[in-house]
Parts: structure tokens; C-alpha cells; sequence
């Protein structure tokens, strides 16, 4: 990745968010986390991110609300979002919503599919 990339990760889990920090970090990326999607939204309306990945359940505001209101915000609308989730049921939905992306936290290779994806959406995003 030429420039540098920035990604906010939303995860009421801080294990999880310090392990996708870790994993994006080795790819090169800038990394800002929140611990639910009302303060994730915040720092997406005051920030310049070239993606979000976020999980389904949270406290205060879902990532489904999350998703919705990223893709209601005319600045924020075309940010490429993956939703990384222990949910394996609401892929459907989580589609139609508006994300790019539905990974399952509990899948084998889950590291290597969530830097795959990332890479995959952000050449689509600067195509």
C-alpha cells in the first residue's frame, strides 16, 4: 500500500481491537479504535479514514446503526466498511445495511482473510 492508509476499528473488545491494531499495523496502516459505534461515528464525522472495520454487537450503538449512519453522512458515505463479527447469522442484513465486507470472527485463517479483505477493498477504493 503506497500512501499511508487510515482505519478505525470499532470493537467493544479490547482484545479484539488490539489484535486487529496489531495485524493492520504490520501491514502499515494508521490505526484510531473505539469502544462502541456512537463513539466510533464521532471520530469518523471528525476524521479523515480511508476505512472502518467494525463489530455487530456493541454497547450504545450497534454496528448495524454504525453502518446505516456512515452511509446516510455524504461525507462519509463511500468508506469501505468490514463488518468483523462472532455472528454468523446476520451476514444478510448486515449486506443490506451497506457493508463490503462480513467476516466471521469464529472462521479458520480469520487474520489472514481480514488482510486480504483490507487490501482487496482499498484497490477497489483507489481504482
Amino acid at each position: 500500500m503506497g500512501k499511508h492508509v487510515h482505519i478505525l476499528i470499532a470493537d467493544d473488545s479490547f482484545s479484539v481491537r488490539h489484535a486487529v491494531r496489531s495485524l493492520l499495523e504490520e501491514m502499515g496502516c494508521d490505526i484510531a479504535e473505539a469502544p462502541n459505534g456512537a463513539q466510533a461515528l464521532s471520530v469518523l464525522r471528525h476524521g479523515n479514514f480511508d476505512m472502518l472495520i467494525t463489530d455487530l454487537q456493541m454497547p450504545e450503538m450497534d454496528g448495524m446503526a454504525l453502518v446505516a449512519a456512515v452511509r446516510a453522512d455524504s461525507r462519509l458515505k463511500n468508506i469501505p466498511i468490514i463488518m468483523f463479527t462472532l455472528q454468523e447469522a446476520m451476514q444478510e442484513k448486515a449486506f443490506a445495511v451497506g457493508v463490503d465486507a462480513y467476516i466471521c470472527k469464529k472462521e479458520q485463517n480469520t487474520s489472514e482473510r481480514l488482510e486480504k479483505t483490507v487490501k482487496e477493498l482499498l484497490k477497489m477504493k483507489e481504482a
